[in-house]
């Protein structure tokens, strides 16, 4: 704001969810198949919420974002994905299919 700056933050989906039911539920219906499967991040265990499991949640931080001048969210994908890893298709790679 000081310097007058504008930005939009680009953003994964996962850091959007509230809890760690919204994740689930806004996740997309077809997922990364890593070989690997430490890659895949919707394997990683989450508590239940910001307050509990800061790191995966962030709506607070969107919502600061938004409440300033200038600041703007886009997305994309609903989590990074890793293009080059054995194992994708690509209806996983698209992510963009959200669980009704």
């Amino acid at each position: 704001e000081a310097f007058d700056v504008a930005a939009t933050w680009a953003t994964v989906g996962l850091l959007f969810a509230r809890s760690r039911e919204e994740q689930q539920a806004f996740g997309p219906n077809v997922r990364p198949t890593y070989d690997d499967a430490l890659l895949d991040p919707y394997g990683e265990p989450v508590g239940n919420d910001e307050r509990d499991d800061p790191l995966p949640f962030a709506p607070s931080l969107v919502a600061a974002i938004l409440a300033r001048r200038g600041q703007e969210i886009g997305t994309h994908n609903f989590s990074h994905f890793y293009c080059l890893e054995p194992g994708q298709t690509e209806a996983s790679s698209r992510q963009i299919s959200p669980r009704p």
